[in-house]
């Protein structure tokens, strides 16, 4: 599985610029009344292209973890408990099944993510639900959110910063997400990587190997100078740390609150805020 999702996360993130052109205007977020788009416009939301069968088969699985972990859902209600959350993002939403629990409570839910049919599938679930007027999915890369400043009282983003410039992608979540809204952030450590390397020594899976130490070989490199480095050695996917972590999102006014019970040695997570604006002047 550590493979395949990293095959799809790789595509979804691509890591390369946002398409240049903004085609599409924010027709479906505007009509369903979040009023959120950057100039009125936005990435491509779902292309005309069919998904693979196997991405669909994948995100289908996500969504079919989530209904059945019910814990997961609360966990999110209950980090965000005292907020006033009228908007959510997902950023590298997938089929969007984190927006779930927010929706069905009432919130407007908008998913984004880097693959050309994103919201086709999430957009059938949410109808089976009958949230679909309460959600929509727009293309996009973490690093290039197409929506206005302090848009979200909510971003949600599980398992995307890995596959993102990370420094740009933080800084866009920080943008789009209001003084005083919360994050909720999960990363890959390098634990995760060590122990996807180990695995793929001891199976024989020499190719799974080699691209995790790559992978810690960047992490190393963005740690020690703060850049993501994109040539043939360096894979542009790199692990994170607590202690750069909070460091880079301090630079962006957020702040660390705990961390989310699901956090495990491999992949932390985090209920991080946006400090609002008279903290952020002191």
């Amino acid at each position: 599985m550590g493979s395949l999702l990293d095959r799809f996360y790789h595509c979804r993130f691509g890591f390369r610029p946002a398409p240049p052109e903004r085609a599409h205007k924010c027709g479906s977020l505007l009509s369903a009344g979040a009023d959120l788009c950057e100039n009125d416009t936005a990435m491509p939301g779902a292309a005309s292209q069919p998904g693979s069968s196997e991405y669909e088969t994948y995100i289908h699985a996500e969504w079919e973890m989530f209904i059945r972990d019910r814990s997961r859902a609360r966990i999110s209600l209950e980090a965000t408990q005292g907020v006033e959350v009228k908007r959510v993002l997902d950023v590298g939403c997938g089929a969007g099944q984190e927006l779930l629990p927010f929706v069905a409570a009432g919130s407007f839910g908008v998913g984004t993510d880097l693959a050309d049919d994103v919201g086709r599938f999430g957009r059938r679930e949410f109808a089976h639900e009958g949230l679909d007027e309460r959600v929509a999915f727009a293309r996009s890369t973490a690093e290039y959110l197409p929506f206005r400043s302090a848009a979200f009282d909510v971003v949600v983003s599980r398992l995307a910063l890995p596959y993102a410039e990370n420094p740009a992608a933080i800084a866009e979540m920080a943008r789009v997400l209001r003084p005083g809204g919360m994050l909720l952030l999960k990363i890959h450590h390098a634990w995760f990587y060590v122990d996807e390397g180990w695995k793929g020594l001891r199976t024989g899976r020499i190719l799974s190997a080699v691209h995790s130490a790559r992978v810690l070989a960047s992490g190393v490199v963005y740690h020690v100078t703060g850049r993501h480095i994109r040539n043939r050695l360096f894979t542009h996917e790199t692990f994170q740390s607590r202690w750069l972590l909070k460091k880079e999102l301090a630079r962006r006014g957020l702040t660390v609150l705990r961390e989310m019970p699901d956090s495990n040695r491999l992949t932390p997570s985090f209920l991080v805020q946006r400090r609002p604006q008279e903290e952020q002047k002191l």
